[in-house]
């Protein structure tokens, strides 16, 4: 009976091990070691809030390993500088929105810095135009920098027009019969100049001019084009900063007439009926700079503020204000 005993406990043993398996083969123990726990996610944002995401939903924990999708708002006015967390690997998906992380093995806090955008002015909006433009959009006089600005405007059947910031283009789309476009807002104060085009044909007058982007632009009509003109053909020609610009046009290679160009580089040309080709010489000079001085037996008792002083050119605009001391009245 002793021996039996010692065999039978042996298997009493063996079983009660078989009945901690769980269904799947593996023992509790095992299982234990496999588990992950999920551990928290917070942020810090002042100018703004933070979402985080996994596969799609929001969340406020993950497990190690997990992809984390990181959703940044800010307040107006504020924009994303940069992750205080340099020990973590962020991966940008959209700038300054949405950026994404692997989830590490412990709880985390997300510190998002951000910096005040800068505040731009719209200084002047110009159309040159043979009619009225207003722009729909342009309501405010400042904006942020960097910020997308959707405008549109409406135009005459039979021309195209281009929009300009600063002297850069940017498409725009005709649709309903209106232009559309959008820009960006650059990093200093900005003008918008629209220019009136006509449309090319494949009849009509060739026009030809000699261009020179280091002095001057021509706006209205392209180099080398044919067009159909209604009576005058009218453009523009812009100098650079003091540049003055003169010239004069042909008409079938003769009739070397000059060019009338007004203040604001409107050119008119009167083009002739049996007309084939009209080619326009644009003639260009540098203006030289000059300073500003004052000159009175009393300077020392005024106070004279002026917006500029040295390297004026032709054409530029000064302001000048000039304050006496008391028992002193400044007379220009």
């Amino acid at each position: 009976m002793k021996k039996s005993l010692l065999l039978i406990l042996p298997l009493v043993f063996l079983g009660a091990c078989a009945e901690s398996k769980l269904p799947d083969g593996s023992t509790s123990a095992e299982s234990s070691d496999k588990q992950q726990n999920k551990h928290s996610l917070g942020f810090v944002n002042e100018n703004g809030s933070v979402l985080f995401k996994v596969g799609g939903e929001i969340v406020s924990e993950a497990k190690e390993g997990d992809l984390i999708d990181v959703y940044l708002t800010f307040n107006e006015g504020y924009r994303f500088k940069e992750f205080a967390n340099k020990e973590i690997a962020f991966t940008e998906v959209k700038k300054g929105e949405v950026y994404s992380f692997s989830m590490p093995n412990s709880d985390i806090t997300i510190t998002v810095k951000s910096e005040a955008k800068k505040v731009l002015n719209l200084t002047e909006v110009k159309a040159y135009s043979s009619h009225i433009i207003d722009i729909d959009g342009l309501t405010q006089k400042t904006f942020y920098e960097g910020d997308e600005v959707e405008f549109s405007f409406k135009g005459l059947e039979g021309k195209k027009y281009k929009f300009f910031v600063n002297g850069s283009e940017f498409d725009i789309e005709e649709a309903d019969g209106k232009f559309h476009g959008t820009f960006a807002v650059p990093s200093v104060d900005f003008k918008i100049e629209i220019f009136e085009y006509y449309i090319p044909s494949s009849t009509g007058v060739r026009v030809t001019f000699n261009a020179d982007d280091l002095n001057y632009k021509v706006y209205g009509i392209e180099n080398e084009a044919t067009y159909q003109f209604d009576g005058d053909m009218t453009f523009y020609i812009i100098g650079n900063y003091g540049v003055k610009i003169s010239g004069n046009y042909l008409f079938d290679g003769a009739s070397g007439l000059p060019l009338s160009i007004q203040d604001d580089g409107l050119v008119t040309i009167p083009v002739k009926e049996d007309a084939k080709s009209v080619t326009i010489n644009i003639e260009a000079s540098q203006v030289g700079a000059g300073n500003i001085t004052f000159k009175e037996d009393d300077l020392d008792k005024l106070k004279i503020e002026t917006s500029k002083t040295t390297n004026v050119f032709y054409g530029d605009f000064v302001s000048i204000k000039a304050t006496g001391e008391t028992g002193y009245k400044p007379i220009l």
